[in-house]
């Protein structure tokens, strides 16, 4: 092999084969090796420089809800055989480059005491011997030389080379790479062309590759103009937008990377709002919007825009404040079947033997959302959830007479229908629900030094409203203007003592809380039922709003138990209305 591999290269000419073999070698050693080298070494630095500030970047993704414990922990195993390949690739390229310096060192050895044992000991003179063991030489260097050439390129690909997700092979990237822009397939192929037409080239094969290379180059234009249309073609994906998301600019991304105090803030906010409010803020996702302006983040809440920040300095405090005070004024939106489920597992240790009772067969997920929902509407907290849950079994157990608890358990079609008509209003268990955290309720709303500031909904104007309620349903148009007026003036003159608190009936309450949610929702409307008998109360005095005799006595209805002189108002005689 070594003979044949020399007079191969050598062919008859001993300085010919030598510098052939330096040429490979020095490319080898100056190019390859050395270019390799370097490469990894700068890798290995880089990769192990940048190791904790990935490390930290993983920590704050699993705090942000971004990533699972499971995620994280695939991404720190790839982070660990990414920082031992590249420092075990610093090593081998130290073999690589010590192997064609040994090349070069085994053929001066060689080619020396070649000379010496032909001189020496077989009595030949110095040309022959430099002729003989010339070819020799060279022969064995080949022989290790090629193999360490394919090593050297190998491993400098191996530096080189920034693979893609699916971790394609090298060929089919170097295939993809020189053939994936058309106009560089033409314009190589145009080039080819002319060269065929200069004397002394040849010019049928010049012709023939730049022939295919133009045809080729058709080709893929072709195919990249047949994927664009099946593109348009495709079939349109809508947008999922997450229940809280933050939209924020590249260059705000980075700063709340070099801040590192958004993700703790934000846990510090569900919290917060959890342990008050009862309801369980869904994770914050956050996309890149290339369209913010630099220091902008916008917050939407179910793909809606609820805030526009622009803060030049403290962008990640600024970021968890509107958070928190955006998810306050809108947590009624985030309560649907999947957080009323999600408390279920909340609280299943304390609540496990009501949550079996009660769902599906009293009430549906969906109902006890709807319950959920109008009580956070109205600023009751639901962290009682367990009362929550025996007030809506109490209150199946005293509308259903046939209740679970005296007949037994019938079968589930009947169960339903039992549900179906003791749960038919709502409004009705709301008001139910109410009353049994009416302690919890007024304990929200007490001020300093226990004591309860209310409002009260005049007589004429409770009882007008009573009636319209019952009779048709909704309240005038007219008064309900007055209403909202009335609301208003009252949260600016009591807004100074705290949030005020306004007192009516049970049958009234429900539609005052709506209209004051209208207003500016920083009343609180209650029921009498939900004073209890012992609580320290201050009256403060009458909301001032009117009301007309039309209003107020409309058309009685006509029925035998209505005394005569009842029907006619007002009265005829000057009798005062407190009278009758």
């Amino acid at each position: 092999i070594v003979t044949t591999f020399g007079r191969f290269v050598v062919q008859g000419n001993v300085v010919v084969g030598m510098v052939v073999f330096l040429i490979i070698t020095l490319v080898q050693f100056l190019v390859i090796a050395k270019g390799a080298e370097r490469v990894a070494e700068v890798a290995a630095r880089f990769t192990l420089d940048a190791m904790p500030g990935k490390q930290m970047a993983i920590d704050a993704d699993v705090r942000a809800g971004m990533l699972s414990l499971s995620e994280a922990k695939l991404r720190r195993r790839e982070l660990q055989r990414e920082s031992k390949l590249y420092g075990a690739l610093d090593g081998a390229m130290k073999f690589v480059k010590g192997d064609a310096i040994a090349g070069l060192v085994i053929t001066a050895v060689n080619i020396t005491a070649g000379m010496i044992v032909g001189t020496v000991y077989h009595g030949l003179s110095f040309g022959e011997a430099f002729q003989r063991f010339a070819l020799f030489t060279v022969g064995d260097g080949l022989v290790s030389q090629i193999p360490a050439l394919l090593v050297a390129v190998a491993a400098g690909i191996a530096v080189t080379r920034v693979s893609d997700e699916q971790g394609s092979f090298v060929g089919r990237e170097v295939v993809l790479q020189l053939g994936r822009e058309p106009q560089t397939l033409s314009t190589t192929g145009g080039v080819l062309v002319l060269l065929a037409l200069v004397p002394g080239i040849p010019s049928l094969l010049f012709c023939i590759m730049g022939m295919l290379l133009i045809t080729a180059a058709g080709q893929q234009r072709r195919t990249l103009q047949r994927e664009q249309l099946e593109q348009r073609e495709a079939q349109f994906q809508p947008r999922v937008y997450s229940a809280f998301l933050l939209l924020l600019s590249p260059s705000a991304v980075h700063r709340l990377q070099v801040e590192r105090n958004l993700p703790a803030r934000i846990r510090q906010v569900r919290t917060r709002i959890f342990n008050t409010a009862g309801v369980l803020v869904p994770d914050l996702q956050f996309e890149v919007d290339q369209t913010l302006a630099e220091s902008e983040a916008c917050l939407l809440i179910r793909g809606s825009e609820c805030a526009r920040l622009d803060a030049p300095q403290g962008l990640g405090e600024q970021i968890a404040a509107a958070v928190e005070n955006y998810a306050r004024d809108h947590l009624a939106e985030f309560l649907d079947d999947t957080q009323t489920r999600t408390l279920f597992e909340t609280h299943h240790p304390v609540c496990e033997d009501l949550i079996q009772y009660l769902v599906p067969s009293v009430i549906s997920v969906t109902g006890l959302t709807k319950v959920l929902r109008q009580l956070v509407s109205e600023r009751v907290s639901i962290r009682d959830f367990h009362s929550i849950l025996q007030a809506v079994s109490e209150y199946h157990a005293e509308r259903d007479p046939a209740s679970l608890a005296n007949l037994g358990v019938p079968e589930r079609g009947q169960r339903a229908a039992l549900a179906e008509s003791s749960l038919a209003s709502c409004c009705d268990l709301v008001s139910f629900v109410r009353a049994r955290l009416a302690r919890s309720i007024v304990g929200d709303l007490v001020a300093e030094g226990g004591t309860l500031g209310i409002w009260s909904v005049p007589n004429r104007v409770d009882l007008a409203l009573s009636k319209m309620l019952v009779t048709q349903g909704w309240i005038e148009p007219e008064l309900q203007q007055r209403m909202l007026h009335a609301l208003r003036q009252l949260t600016k003159e009591a807004v100074a003592e705290g949030r005020p608190v306004l007192v009516c009936s049970s049958i009234v309450r429900s539609s005052l809380a709506q209209l004051a949610l209208d207003s500016d929702g920083e009343i609180a409307v209650l029921s009498s039922e939900e004073i209890l008998p012992g609580m320290n109360v201050e009256w403060k005095g009458d909301l001032e709003v009117s009301v007309t005799n039309e209003e107020l006595l409309g058309e009685l209805p006509q029925v035998a138990s209505v005394p005569p002189e009842l029907r006619q108002f007002p009265p005829q005689n000057g009798e005062q209305y407190g009278a009758h």
